[in-house]
């Protein structure tokens, strides 16, 4: 019998499935739903794992074991609504903010130092006391630099070539991180850095000029933060002692006491395949400290859930991360294409320390993990720059045309949700 023409088993319905992926992938709002599931889905994650890792560490503060998973979901409110408003927004908005922003950034960044208003914290200097509450203004300081940044961009990009623009660019985003550096914060100080050399790269400047000597700089400004600090030299005194070579430069250094790292390790070691399951964690009786529902939040999800959770959440930012860059690529302006990936250069150079700390194959920086980690700061600031890349999402081209054709194929909407939005 001939088997020519035949179809294999399963080979039309793997073509379908090809088909329906195309498809999906070819709508104009992919990269709308993918950012927006992506983010759901962590925050679901984060939620889960701040419910569990903070019990302990909550119920010894303030003698509630809830009391810190109720504020993370009163923060989760405040940041869904902050998501629906600056989704809504366009470019116009946005750039007349941007300078709003980057001048309040700097003011609530000095306002740290004034006596009686500044907070220090485990070494930094880096909060703001309003008396009902205290917040880190190098949060939202993030958001401020990204718009600030592709504002300045937008308006220069018939005139990158010539690079006096960096008379402008520099100094306004070296303030920035100058200023979050003095507060001592190391992580964020390399974040903002972070954003700044991606977005300088995405624009083309050139390596040797500009690039390089910024990473240069940043490299001299990231060794003195480490050297002025004790503890924070007594932290990588102990990541680096136990390496050739390198090792040598740190004998006669203070090695810290803290097991926090290696503890670490041993909470994602036992979480094995699968996890020891919701709530199970050991490290968070004790090992990690403090730090259980902040910094090492990966390493609970890790213990609890598994390597399989594990890898889905990385998976998750995977997704994310190739979103934003979708996104970007595929805007029609300069300020959506340069806010998209400062976006993106943000949550992924974040979450890659974070997740590297928890792993021990980096020193501690003091990073959170977006979405997860426990922090209303952090992730209201994060909800606002989740908002500004949906809003990016919205105005690509081929997104403009079909929410366009949406709103004249359901007339029976109206008001001003079916007006046509500025552009």
């Amino acid at each position: 019998m001939s088997v020519i023409g035949m179809e294999r088993p399963g080979a039309s319905s793997g073509a379908k499935q090809r088909a329906l992926l195309s498809e999906w992938w070819s709508h104009p709002l992919a990269s709308y739903y993918l950012v927006l599931a992506s983010v759901v889905m962590l925050s679901a994650f984060g939620l889960i794992a701040v419910a569990s890792a903070s019990s302990v560490w909550s119920h010894f503060d303030d003698g509630n074991s809830w009391s810190y998973t109720v504020r993370h979901l009163a923060f989760m409110g405040g940041g869904t609504v902050l998501v629906l408003v600056m989704s809504r927004t366009n470019e116009v908005f946005l750039r007349r903010i941007a300078w709003v922003g980057f001048f309040l950034a700097a003011l609530l960044l000095m306002l740290v130092f004034v006596p009686g208003i500044g907070r220090e914290y485990y070494g930094n200097q880096s909060w703001v006391d309003i008396g009902f509450t205290q917040f880190q203004p190098s949060e939202p300081t993030k958001i401020a630099l990204v718009l600030w940044s592709a504002t300045m961009f937008a308006q220069w990009q018939r005139r990158l070539d010539d690079l006096r623009w960096l008379w402008v660019f520099l100094p306004g985003s070296g303030l920035l991180v100058a200023l979050v550096a003095a507060e001592r914060d190391l992580g964020t100080s390399c974040v903002l850095v972070a954003i700044m050399l991606a977005m300088l790269w995405f624009v083309g400047a050139p390596l040797l000029k500009v690039i390089l000597p910024i990473c240069s700089a940043a490299l001299a400004g990231f060794v003195a933060l480490v050297a002025i600090a004790p503890e924070r030299m007594s932290r990588f005194a102990v990541f680096f002692a136990d390496l050739p070579v390198v090792g040598r430069l740190f004998d006669g250094v203070a090695a810290s006491t803290s097991d926090q790292p290696l503890n670490s390790v041993y909470g994602l070691a036992s979480g094995g395949w699968w996890g020891l399951g919701i709530g199970a964690s050991r490290q968070k009786w004790g090992g990690l400290y403090n730090g259980a529902q902040t910094d090492y939040i990966f390493s609970v999800l890790g213990e609890e859930h598994g390597l399989f959770g594990s890898l889905l959440v990385i998976g998750v930012f995977g997704v994310l991360i190739m979103a934003g860059i979708r996104i970007s690529t595929r805007s029609a302006t300069m300020f959506y294409k340069m806010t998209a990936i400062g976006v993106t250069a943000w949550f992924g150079v974040q979450a890659v320390v974070n997740i590297f700390v928890a792993l021990n194959l980096m020193p501690v920086v003091g990073l959170p993990l977006p979405f997860l980690s426990y922090g209303g700061s952090a992730l209201l600031a994060e909800a606002m720059a989740v908002g500004v890349l949906l809003a990016c999402a919205r105005h690509e081209p081929q997104a403009i045309t079909a929410l366009r054709a949406k709103r004249v194929a359901a007339p029976v909407v109206t008001g001003v949700v079916a007006a046509p939005r500025a552009r």
